[in-house]
């Protein structure tokens, strides 16, 4: 691996070991189980959020889902991502507007 994907790899890594960190002392000040997240999300299991609490979570996207949730933004001073990481995110996003649009017309 080259030193440039290391560094960026162990940033990486680094930021999702403390966004994990945090998503479980919000969810623990507010009094939620990893059920209620699960439920308000529409997540299939509680085993997402136990990754995302511990940084194991691959899916960069479930960060920003919560941190929808939570309603915070998290404090990043730089991640660079590959342009390929870039594109998934923007689909991932459209993907999340859409179902997000769909619960609002169901719940009408």
């Amino acid at each position: 691996m080259s030193k440039k994907r290391n560094l960026y790899h162990h940033t990486l890594m680094r930021f999702k070991t403390e966004l994990g960190e945090a998503f479980r002392k919000l969810r623990e000040e507010r009094g939620l189980r990893p059920e209620d997240i699960q439920e308000k999300l529409g997540l299939k299991s509680t085993c997402i959020i136990n990754q995302v609490e511990k940084g194991n979570c691959k899916r960069l996207f479930i960060y920003y889902r919560l941190c929808c949730f939570y309603g915070v933004k998290p404090a990043v001073s730089f991640i660079v991502l590959p342009e390929e990481e870039n594109l998934f995110l923007q689909i991932e996003k459209e993907r999340l507007l859409r179902e997000q649009e769909q619960c609002a017309e169901q719940s009408l």
